[in-house]
């Protein structure tokens, strides 16, 4: 019996999917089909392949804007890569100068000014 829509179990069932086609995309790509062999664990994120699953997300305010929710999300990166911008940005998915240009527009500096990279 599938999990229940919107449970842990289908959320969980859903990650699972979506890395299996991961995997299957990888395998196309070498033009290895991947057929008749199971996923090698070395081929999955390290939480998935560590069975620790993700770390549990910050529930979101009412009235949040998608600004503010950016916002929060890039000085959250920028705090976890210690304010190293290049692997900030490779986090995030953007270059640099679009991080420059998102620290500019939301007024986002280090704490300690000497600290971090030039953008």
């Amino acid at each position: 019996m599938p999990p229940e829509p919107g449970s842990t179990g289908a959320a969980v069932t859903l990650c699972l999917a979506w890395e299996r086609a991961r995997v299957g995309e990888r395998h196309a790509a070498r033009g290895d089909s991947g057929r008749g062999r199971g996923i090698d664990p070395a081929e999955l994120p390290p939480h998935i392949a560590a069975g620790t699953g993700l770390a549990p997300s910050t529930p979101l305010q009412q009235h949040q804007s998608l600004a503010d929710i950016e916002k929060a999300h890039i000085l959250h990166t920028l705090e976890r890569h210690g304010w190293k911008y290049a692997q900030a940005a490779e986090t995030l998915g953007i270059s640099r100068t679009t991080l420059w240009r998102k620290l500019k527009e939301y007024d986002l500096a280090p704490a300690d000014a000497g600290a971090g990279e030039a953008p």
